[in-house]
C-alpha cells in the first residue's frame, strides 16, 4: 500500500471512529459531572483517535486490499479496485 492511500485510510478511519466518539459524548455528556466534563471530552476525542491509528496500522501491516479501502478510495478521490 502506497503512503497516500495509508493517509486516505487513516483519515477514514479518524471520520467513522470520530462519528462513534462524539455519538457517544453526546449520549453519556448529561452524565459527566460539572468537575470531570473536561477530562471527558478529552477522553471522547482522544480514544477514537488511538483507536483509528491502530485500526489503520493494522490493516496495513495485513496489505489486504478490503472493501475499507475502495471506501477509503472512493471518500477522497480516488479509482476503488
Amino acid at each position: 500500500m502506497s503512503g497516500i492511500h495509508v493517509l486516505k485510510l487513516l483519515a477514514l478511519n479518524v471520520v467513522l471512529f470520530g462519528a462513534c466518539g462524539a455519538f457517544a459524548g453526546m449520549m453519556m455528556g448529561d452524565w459527566v459531572p460539572e468537575g470531570g466534563q473536561l477530562r471527558f471530552l478529552g477522553a471522547v476525542a482522544f480514544i477514537p483517535l488511538a483507536i483509528a491509528v491502530v485500526a489503520t496500522f493494522v490493516h496495513a501491516h495485513a496489505g489486504k486490499w478490503t472493501s475499507a479501502d475502495n471506501m477509503s478510495e472512493r471518500l477522497f478521490g480516488g479509482k476503488p479496485r
